[in-house]
């Protein structure tokens, strides 16, 4: 299952529980006997979480997610039977940034990289990969760039949350504007956005 709700929002959903046989519906559990599981980005938290009988086998478990993100709610029953429900909350749009530096005696290109969701940085730990595709400013493609050309590490981004990508072999025309497509990848999703820079001559 999975939900979009807004922060603060108290999260109703209903589940049925089977007993091990998995046909016979299980009654008569109470709150105390599932074991919850509740993460937020990916790391553990503790926020209440109650889960009430309805009837039938069937249940229903409240909870309310108090930041945005990405919650993943899981129920164990003592019949081993699980139930999992991902939630969305609040806006998850963001910014891929970007900041470009051009050695034209090197034909060398420097990007640094970053994603901000909700103007928070985005941690290393948590970022997948970035992509950065280059136009001129009539709209051909000149170069891209992805986390392969990350150094000093290949593949991987810099404990301060920023892709440092390099290409050499580039070549950009002094004083002209280029555009470039940037997309960043972390465990919640992908966030392109659109960047514009200049050479200098």
């Amino acid at each position: 299952m999975s939900l979009n709700v807004e922060t603060d929002r108290t999260v109703k959903a209903s589940f049925l529980v089977l007993d091990v046989d998995g046909i016979t519906p299980l009654e008569g559990l109470n709150d105390d006997d599932f074991n919850k599981t509740l993460l937020h980005n990916g790391a553990h938290v503790s926020i209440s979480t109650i889960v009430t009988e309805v009837g039938a086998g069937y249940y229903y478990v409240t909870v309310t997610p108090n930041a945005a993100g990405l919650w993943l709610l899981t129920l164990t029953a003592p019949s081993d039977d699980i139930f999992s429900t991902l939630i969305t909350v609040g806006a998850l749009g963001g910014e891929a940034h970007l900041n470009v530096a051009y050695d034209s005696l090197a034909t060398t290109l420097y990007c640094d990289t970053w994603l901000e969701r909700q103007g928070s940085l985005i941690p290393s730990t948590r970022l997948a990969s970035a992509r950065i595709e280059v136009f001129d400013h009539d709209g051909v493609h000149v170069v891209t760039l992805t986390d392969a050309d990350a150094i000093p590490v290949t593949g991987r981004a810099q404990s301060n949350g920023r892709y440092a990508l390099k290409r050499t072999g580039t070549v950009l025309v002094d004083n002209r504007p280029y555009n470039a497509n940037v997309t960043i990848v972390d465990d919640i999703g992908s966030i392109t956005s659109l960047q514009a820079f200049s050479t200098v001559g």
